[in-house]
């Protein structure tokens, strides 16, 4: 029996042949304006282009001083992956556009109130969504708290939904803000890093808010089993009213601490 050779969609690829869109007729000034080209053409249709240092299809035309782009048809213009479901995490898709980081630039530099450039960025260019899940605002309107995941990481901690570790750091950054992290572990005992949270202060309500966030993006068939903390009073109150049927331990690692400090 003859084997069949495997093609793209083998590999988990959608069968779509992209290279038509990669068809430009002129030539460019400089590598990187075809390398630019060619990145925000894949953007507009959906996913990302990455370029090697050594690809042999870039080459520079002998009798001009210009670089085309040399584009195969069928096969090599189809992906041989599995495409990524949230493109919303990556920086080149989920990030600013350069329209949009250039108006934050404009309007910083005009010493405009970051409320009134949220509001601008909103009304004119609706489109452009960065990565973050979750924000608070105080009465004026001002983020004061800040909860972000990414979603891959989101959907691989679903799979194995048995231990969480909550911890925060006491203003070690520049905007003097608590920041926590939430980490789960993997099948092969190693950690994930699962979100991150930058709360207004060390409070029951702030971790209660966090808390909630992390709740949402789990949804409600994902059940925890364990949650590990340092002892925080604050969080050991918010923890008794989301998480309910939750385990909660602490940390060996500060009881050890504790030990040491009282002995």
């Amino acid at each position: 029996m003859m084997e069949m050779p495997l093609t793209t969609e083998d590999y988990g690829g959608d069968g779509v042949d992209y290279s038509p869109h990669f068809l430009h007729l002129d030539d460019f000034p400089s590598f990187d304006a075809a390398v630019t080209w060619a990145k925000e053409t894949a953007i507009r249709h959906g996913f990302l282009l990455f370029i090697a240092s050594d690809a042999p299809q870039w080459r520079k035309r002998k009798d001009w001083s210009g670089f085309f782009i040399a584009v195969k048809a069928g096969e090599h213009g189809k992906h041989n992956h599995e495409l990524v479901a949230y493109p919303e995490g990556h920086r080149q898709i989920g990030g600013l556009s350069p329209k949009v980081k250039q108006l934050v630039r404009e309007m910083s530099d005009a010493q405009t109130k970051p409320s009134q450039i949220v509001i601008a960025l909103q009304q004119k260019f609706p489109t452009d969504n960065p990565t973050v899940r979750h924000a608070a605002t105080d009465m004026y309107g001002c983020i004061c708290q800040l909860f972000y995941a990414h979603p891959t990481s989101v959907q691989l901690f679903c799979t194995w939904p048995y231990v969480v570790g909550i911890d925060s750091t006491y203003k070690t950054n520049k905007y003097n803000m608590p920041l926590v992290e939430t980490v789960g572990v993997t099948p092969c005992n190693d950690n994930l890093l699962i979100g991150y949270a930058l709360l207004q202060k060390k409070s029951s309500g702030s971790y209660q808010w966090v808390l909630e966030c992390f709740g949402n993006i789990l949804g409600e068939s994902v059940q925890l089993s364990t949650i590990v903390t340092d002892r925080d009073f604050g969080l050991t109150k918010a923890l008794a009213q989301v998480f309910t049927q939750t385990t909660h331990l602490l940390c060996t690692c500060h009881i050890n601490e504790d030990m040491a400090n009282r002995v």
